[in-house]
């Protein structure tokens, strides 16, 4: 009795983990900018040949796909021009998951060594002018979004990699990077 209860519950798992939804890297998510009038990619895993749909707040256009026996899909979504309208995105294999409070706009990849890298509130003995008063008014720039990427060696090409996109908040700006900060506010 016991044996055939330990095979149910296996095979119910196992059916489950074949019915999982669909899964995107970290870095697509809530509160992303997208490249505004071009086409972006978006990708991911859903189970093997299976069809993915896409549709996107902006458009009654639905894009679809299918996973490779791998489980992997890649598509491309055209973008409108930018605004300050929050859109949404979403991805279905069958169970539908949402990305929401996403902005269309300019997207800058900024890159570099500690200068780049140190924050708002600046390193230990090393304070950024003015930094207490920039992150209490960070509010003000609703439509500046960071995703800070930690480093993260690889020897082979990566098709994920961590890091979330924050809104400008006093909250989250403080451990944004100063320069890029400083050139996001200056190029708004």
């Amino acid at each position: 009795m016991k044996n055939k209860f330990f095979y149910l519950l296996l095979i119910t798992l196992l059916s489950l983990g074949v019915n999982a939804k669909v899964k995107i890297p970290e870095i697509l998510g809530d509160n992303m900018v997208l490249q505004q009038n071009t086409k972006v990619k978006l990708w991911g895993e859903a189970s093997p040949n299976k069809t993915v749909s896409v549709s996107v707040s902006w458009s009654n256009e639905n894009f679809r796909t299918s996973s490779d026996k791998n489980g992997k899909w890649l598509l491309w979504v055209t973008t409108p021009k930018a605004s300050y309208q929050n859109q949404q995105i979403a991805i279905s294999d069958g169970e539908k998951i949402t990305l929401k409070n996403i902005l269309i706009g300019e997207v800058w990849f900024c890159s570099g060594q500690s200068n780049m890298e140190m924050p708002l509130n600046g390193f230990w003995n090393c304070p950024i002018l003015d930094a207490n008063e920039t992150i209490a008014n960070a509010g003000q720039y609703k439509g500046i979004r960071f995703a800070t990427i930690p480093k993260t060696p690889a020897y082979t090409p990566q098709s994920s990699c961590p890091g979330k996109w924050q809104i400008c908040n006093s909250e989250n700006a403080a451990s944004f990077s100063a320069t890029a900060f400083h050139f996001a506010t200056a190029t708004k």
